[in-house]
């Protein structure tokens, strides 16, 4: 909460301009992976179980970013609320002491 309201937004804004290049990076990466078996017709048996598909494959990568992308979402919606009540405490309060002067 120490760091401006419009500094926030900026990072805000960088972060999930990273996530979605992340999302579209990992897509792309799927799209490769997936032509890549279909053109090579196998995987290398070094690599995996000859039982293994693809797709298990792709489920199985680790994908650290999603819990933190999760987390940013709650701290950023949270953030904006509080942002919000500030600015309307602010309101109120400015109309009491003219009302009162």
């Amino acid at each position: 909460m120490k760091t401006p309201f419009d500094t926030f937004q900026s990072l805000d804004s960088d972060l999930t301009a990273l996530f979605s290049t992340w999302d579209a990076e990992y897509k792309k990466f799927t799209t490769f992976f997936l032509e890549q078996y279909k053109r090579r017709g196998r995987l290398s048996t070094s690599v995996s179980a000859p039982s293994t598909t693809p797709l298990q494959l792709l489920k199985s990568l680790d994908l650290s970013h999603v819990p933190l992308q999760a987390r940013w979402q709650d701290i950023s919606s949270f953030r904006r609320d509080h942002n919000n009540l500030l600015s309307v405490v602010k309101v109120r309060l400015d109309k009491e002491r003219r009302h009162r002067a």
